[in-house]
């Protein structure tokens, strides 16, 4: 309707009378002007509006962050993320922001930037201080990028850090362990920390995790100040309660710098073989035995170790044929270096070749309960 007034209007006004064919031809002139309008608007329905979507993305899809952390990273002091944000296109990128998300081991006092907008082919650098509040191989998170183009919002996907090293150079640290670590006796595991800083490292104390299968006197050491160039020592009573080659756990170190709740660790106390006591077991079986009536089995244990080894015991687990009124034997104190004898009375109910079983077989150093592997009696000819 606004057309064909314009358009009525234009013609009136070029010709100063009111001709009706000047006027039945504003129609074509509608047509005309409405035909141009559609193609316009299906071009930029189908083709111009894509084509700036796909431009628009390629925007995105370039802009970049380049990152770098200072080194060393020390546990509880300010260290230094740089990075630069990079604009590579020929399309200007406003109101960038970006957004760290450090881990709880990383204390930030400002993860949120707002670095302003970024012409084409140009960069803006800026970084992030951090402290770590934990030693060791740390994940450091990610950040997240948000900027507009032609006032259009968009995110980038997560940019990780990945895992950096985290030292303590400032503390000296010193594990030992004095004694040999042997099944049922006290081991003693030092420990040593010096303090190289220029300043106090407060509320300093030992949290350890022992494996288990081993006694300790505690887990936490006593809570002191340590001035600089200090040094603080740490001793732990072990007992192993199990043998073979184990994994002795680890302690962490806690401790205050500044403002801060920091922590060492986990330091491992490392693999260590638990030395057993060497005890020898000799079975005589008699090499005739008879159904019916009572057979001894003899035992001699021979305790080639430095302990006392102490209810020695032997449980048996004999086949449904034997009967053994009596089925345990005990042997109540073997001294260092010396033997010990016991027995078991079995009665096979049948003849012929039997198998009789096996004997569970344990002993106690420092009261400590040591179990060893069962002992097979193997097959026997019963007369």
């Amino acid at each position: 309707m606004l057309s064909t007034y314009l358009i009525v209007s234009l013609i009136l006004s070029i010709n100063k009378k009111f001709d009706l064919v000047y006027v039945a031809s504003a129609p074509i002139y509608i047509f005309l002007l409405y035909a141009i309008i559609y193609v316009f608007w299906i071009y930029e329905k189908k083709i111009g509006i894509e084509k700036r979507q796909v431009q628009e993305m390629q925007v995105v899809d370039s802009v970049n962050i380049e990152y770098k952390f200072t080194e060393p990273v020390e546990t509880g002091f300010t260290n230094m993320l740089y990075f630069r944000v990079n604009n590579p296109t020929d399309k200007p990128i406003e109101n960038i922001w970006i957004r760290a998300a450090f881990p709880a081991t990383v204390h930030c006092d400002k993860p949120v930037l707002n670095l302003g907008d970024l012409e084409p082919m140009s960069s803006v650098p800026s970084s992030f201080s951090f402290v770590p509040l934990s030693s060791g191989t740390v994940s450091m998170g990610y950040c997240d990028l948000y900027f507009e183009v032609n006032e259009n919002k968009h995110q980038k996907p997560p940019i990780f850090f990945g895992n950096i090293d985290v030292s303590h150079s400032y503390m000296g640290l010193n594990v030992e362990l004095l004694e040999p670590l042997r099944f049922g006796q006290s081991s003693t595991i030092s420990i040593k920390i010096e303090n190289r800083l220029n300043a106090d490292l407060a509320n300093l104390h030992l949290k350890s995790s022992f494996a288990k299968g081993v006694k300790y006197d505690t887990a936490f050491s006593d809570t002191k100040t340590m001035p600089p160039g200090s040094s603080y020592h740490v001793t732990y009573q072990v007992i192993p309660k199990v043998t073979g080659t184990i994994d002795m756990g680890h302690f962490d170190i806690l401790f205050t710098l500044g403002n801060n709740n920091c922590k060492i660790g986990p330091v491992v106390f490392g693999e260590h073989h638990i030395q057993l006591p060497k005890v020898n077991v000799k079975l005589n079986i008699p090499d005739a035995l008879y159904s019916e009536v009572g057979n001894t089995i003899g035992i001699y244990v021979d305790n080639k170790s430095d302990e006392v080894i102490n209810n020695v015991c032997f449980n048996s687990c004999f086949s449904s044929f034997i009967e053994c009124h009596n089925t345990g034997a005990c042997i109540p104190e073997i001294q260092p270096h010396s033997s010990g004898y016991t027995s078991l009375a079995i009665k096979p109910v049948n003849s012929g070749k039997m198998y009789l079983g096996n004997l569970n077989f344990s002993f106690e150093v420092n009261e400590v309960l040591c179990q060893q592997e069962p002992i097979d009696l193997g097959t026997h000819e019963i007369a």
